[in-house]
């Protein structure tokens, strides 16, 4: 069963024929929207959009998937991780987005999911600790609820969604899913449960976004083990792409850029 492969399987899987790299893409937007489902209350509406990827090839994959591409927003977090590791269950929905574009995601939220505005913090851009300077690409986090159901709407301090991304934590939160692609910033330490932390950014109680502790337990109760450098992993070896010190950007070859069908709405 296609379901029994991991991503780097599926990739290659997909490379054999173009009838394959049909149904691998549809697989990938069935993914997605299978964790979309979670957070949203027409469930029936989004799986019977599911099951129609498979009989018909036409379907409405959702309505945050369409809001997600028209406002350039991007899906982050544990939810971003569970795309590559089934085995992580996300507590909740983390949505970054712009300053300009995140009203449109609450309003949809709002008026269409049934989610009510639970709080909205102002986040600090930027603290110093000794000699060292520390942004953290987030200017506002809203946080919704619908039930048992959370969303937070994450704004970024630039003009693209993925500026917080890159200053997350750890190497384990820098994975992202757009409404057409996924990416994965560190695929040789992620796919094999390791991650790199920022030791500042999980003790340090003025953070931007607080200490880090409880997430990164749990992330060590899923398997993942952790290094403050790189140069620890694989005996002292700094592996190509891993390096902390190496300049990166999204899409570089370092990076599991995997692209979805674009399945007409």
């Amino acid at each position: 069963m296609i379901s029994d492969l991991d991503i780097q399987c599926l990739l290659l899987f997909r490379q054999t024929c173009q009838r394959v790299d049909a149904t691998v893409s549809e697989y990938l937007v069935y993914k997605l929207l299978a964790l979309l489902a979670r957070y949203v209350l027409s469930l029936e509406v989004v799986f019977n959009s599911i099951s129609n990827i498979w009989n018909s090839h036409v379907a409405d994959s959702g309505r945050l998937r369409n809001v997600l591409r028209s406002t350039g927003s991007i899906v982050g977090g544990s939810t971003a991780l569970a795309f590559i590791n089934p085995t992580v269950i996300p507590a909740d929905l983390d949505i970054y987005t712009t300053s300009a574009t995140a009203p449109t995601l609450v309003k949809h939220l709002c008026q269409c999911e049934g989610y009510i505005v639970d709080k909205a913090v102002n986040i600090p851009k930027s603290c110093n600790i000794q000699h060292l300077h520390y942004l953290a690409g987030i200017c506002r986090i809203t946080s919704l609820r619908e039930g048992p159901r959370r969303v937070d709407i994450i704004e970024s301090t630039g003009r693209s969604a993925t500026t917080p991304v890159s200053f997350s934590w750890t190497s384990l939160q820098m994975n992202f899913i757009a409404a057409d692609a996924f990416c994965c910033v560190f695929p040789n330490l992620t796919l094999n449960h390791c991650g790199v932390f920022v030791s500042e950014r999980i003790m340090h109680a003025s953070m931007p976004e607080g200490t880090h502790i409880l997430p990164l337990e749990k992330y060590q109760q899923r398997g993942y083990t952790f290094f403050s450098d790189s140069f620890d992993w694989d005996g002292h070896l700094c592996l190509p792409w891993c390096c902390h010190t190496q300049d990166r950007f999204f899409g570089d070859a370092g990076c599991m850029l995997v692209e979805f069908a674009a399945i007409s709405q």
